[in-house]
């Protein structure tokens, strides 16, 4: 199931009730934050946004080939300091008409 929790200006979507709570408990300024952060320079509004917590963030990493690179070259699990993950995808359309702008950042600590 899914739970959606509108706001001013963001739709926070969320696998249950308690996961909408947490985020207002702790961690929704931090993945604010690293929203604001990518869209800094943008002139129009985000197509999409996505900011994942620590937990969701280490799962979504784990089904990437380029980050099981990153942690074979490491030689250990990086999961352990992945603490946030932020994207937004732009529309370039107005400008070359061609493509998308997608930024990413990734919280580790």
């Amino acid at each position: 199931s899914l739970v959606l929790s509108q706001e001013e200006d963001n739709n926070w979507w969320g696998e249950n009730l308690a996961a909408l709570e947490q985020r207002e408990e702790k961690g929704s300024q931090s993945r604010q934050k690293q929203l604001n952060l990518l869209n800094r320079d943008e002139t129009s509004s985000a197509l999409l946004q996505v900011a994942l917590n620590e937990k969701q963030a280490q799962e979504q990493l784990d089904d990437l080939h380029p980050w099981a690179l990153l942690q074979s070259v490491a030689g250990c699990s990086l999961k352990p300091i992945v603490k946030g993950l932020a994207l937004t995808i732009n529309s370039n359309l107005g400008k070359d008409n061609s493509g998308i702008n997608l930024h990413t950042s990734l919280q580790i600590g």
